[in-house]
């Protein structure tokens, strides 16, 4: 009787993902680094952020890491603070959140870039990101 309860709550997951679809719109490849790491939904439209990406390892580092640094000025980063908002990405770890991420017009984000090595906490990377998104007419 497990094996079929199991079954069929695997049946419905995976027909829930199955049926996730994109949304049609213009899809977006953008390069950031730290220094132009904000975005800003325009009027009128809907950003569905499908995925972050950037280099898996780097020499003397465990990894980058990107993380949402703010959204709407409310800060979710801060190294001075050791505090780490939501994880985007992160090249070694299957930490992090699910996507797609859906930002309404006029929304303001902004990522962070960062490295870490095997001891001592995360600091802020010079190397560069990706975003992927789909923006929508609302």
């Amino acid at each position: 009787m497990k094996k079929i309860i199991l079954g069929l709550l695997l049946f419905v997951c995976f027909y829930t993902n199955a049926q996730i679809s994109l949304p049609s719109g213009k899809a977006q490849l953008v390069e950031f680094t730290n220094k132009t790491a904000k975005f800003i939904v325009p009027a009128g439209k809907t950003w569905y952020v499908n995925q972050v990406l950037s280099y898996y390892k780097l020499k003397n580092t465990d990894g980058i890491r990107v993380h949402i640094k703010s959204i709407n000025g409310v800060e979710l980063t801060n190294l001075a603070l050791e505090k780490y908002g939501t994880k985007v990405y992160d090249a070694v770890n299957t930490y992090v959140i699910q996507f797609p991420l859906i930002f309404p017009e006029n929304t303001t984000f902004e990522l962070i870039i960062l490295e870490k090595k095997e001891t001592g906490p995360p600091y802020l990377s010079d190397n560069n990101a990706f975003i992927n998104y789909v923006e929508t007419n609302n």
